[in-house]
């Protein structure tokens, strides 16, 4: 059997006390140690996990934020291409409205022209009927006969007008 001496019951002791003094200065401020640690990596990979996700969020929402504003881009010149449209359209409404309304003008004033152009011709032949006939009744007819000629001849000259 074994025997116990004192020499071994000494190791044994000493080897007892050793555990305990590596138990009590070592082995618990390791283990707190890495308790401490495993729970700040946890704490990181959390903060890590949720941080991820805030980005995501964030890019998400700033995909949705610049595609709202490429409509709206979009929709702004859309809305500027049909005001130019309307616009250039309204132009040239208002410039064939003008055209017109010289043309029609022009017409009037010309109308206008050829009146007054047929009232001094009318004048004129007027004139000249009285003056010839003037002169040719003189020659042959009576004062009566001349007046009476010259009012036929200015009914005849109105009735052709």
């Amino acid at each position: 059997m074994i025997e116990l001496n004192r020499t071994l019951l000494f190791q044994i002791i000493n080897f007892l006390v050793l555990m305990g003094f590596l138990y009590l200065f070592l082995f618990k401020p390791i283990s707190r140690f890495l308790a401490q640690r495993s729970e700040s990596l946890k704490r990181a990979g959390e903060d890590a996990e949720r941080s991820r996700t805030e980005a995501e969020a964030k890019l998400s929402e700033y995909r949705e934020l610049l595609s709202q504003a490429g409509k709206e881009i979009e929709s702004m010149k859309d809305a500027a291409k049909r005001e130019v449209l309307d616009h250039r359209r309204l132009i040239i409404k208002e410039a064939k409205e003008e055209s017109r309304r010289l043309i029609e003008e022009a017409k009037e004033e010309i109308e206008g022209e050829v009146r007054y152009a047929r009232q001094q011709l009318w004048r004129e032949v007027v004139d000249l009927s009285s003056t010839l006939a003037e002169k040719v009744i003189k020659r042959s007819l009576k004062e009566e006969d001349q007046r009476r000629l010259i009012s036929e001849s200015l009914d005849q000259l109105k009735e052709k007008e």
